[in-house]
This record gives structure tokens, sequence and C-alpha cells, in this order.
């Protein structure tokens, strides 16, 4: 991951306009995958001693925006799991 950052930026600026998976899944109703997309490198992060505290905010917002966004109750279900999840660390 030596990408320079002008490089990385016109790579972004190549996509062109899109939404994320997660930003989907909210608008669809449905659960974003938090725990695939950010649990993981929180997990990963706790296993290797690294501090992560970025992702894990990232990581509550995103589980508090689908507990509040989204209205299945299975999904949000998921969502609590991942908040409980992460104020156990």
């Amino acid at each position: 991951m030596n990408a320079r950052i002008e490089k990385r930026i016109a790579g972004a600026e190549r996509v062109g306009r899109h939404k994320t998976s997660m930003l989907q899944d909210i608008e669809a109703g449905r659960a974003p995958e938090i725990e695939a997309l950010v649990g993981s490198v929180v997990e990963l992060g706790r296993l290797t001693g690294t501090p992560t505290p970025h992702i894990e905010a990232v990581y509550a917002l995103t589980a508090l925006l689908a507990e509040t966004a989204v209205p299945n109750p299975a999904a949000r279900a998921a969502a609590q799991g991942a908040e409980g999840a992460l104020q156990k660390a």
C-alpha cells in the first residue's frame, strides 16, 4: 500500500460517481455489511494490539445508522450485534 495519494485520487476520479455498497444497503432498507467491511478491521486491530480509534468510531456510527435507519427488525438486530461487539472491547 505504498501508492501515492495523487495516484489514489486519480483512481477514484476514474471510477466516477457511485454509491458504496453500505449506502446502497441502507437506502434499500437492508442492514449494511458492518462486520465484513468494518468489524473485521476492528477485530484485526485488537488481535494485533493495534489501536484503531477512527475505524472504531466508523464502526459504532455505522451500527447506529443501521439501527435507526433500517426498518427490518432482523437487520436492526444484526446492527445491534455489531454495536454490542464494540462495547465488549
